[in-house]
């Protein structure tokens, strides 16, 4: 049960992003370094999503590997969408912000 509420706690701090003084989220939004923010959200994004991933299946959820892998994706392709990386985004939410980002057009 300990286990669990401190999964939760971490849950809850990674969604409303809170910036507990010395924390990697406060390090990030007082950067003014654009790769380190980049950087440093994936990693925030990745941990939250084993995090997620992780109290599911603690919780006894069965996980479909594919919607984990598809999360995971997704997080792979805003980092090429909002750097403006030289590689196609793969799924197809960002496929179609990035072909629309090609032709001038942006979407938020």
């Amino acid at each position: 049960e300990k286990y669990k509420g401190l999964l939760s706690q971490e849950r809850h701090t990674f969604y409303h992003y809170i910036y507990s003084k010395n924390s990697l989220a406060a390090l990030i939004h007082d950067s003014e370094d654009k790769i380190t923010d980049y950087a440093n959200w994936y990693f925030v994004y990745v941990l939250e999503l084993v995090i997620r991933v992780n109290f599911l299946k603690v919780s006894g959820v069965v996980l479909n590997q594919e919607a984990v892998d598809y999360a995971l994706e997704s997080i792979n392709d805003w980092i090429i969408y909002e750097n403006n990386l030289d590689k196609d985004c793969i799924t197809h939410r960002y496929q179609m912000a990035q072909e629309l980002k090609r032709m001038g057009i942006t979407m938020k």
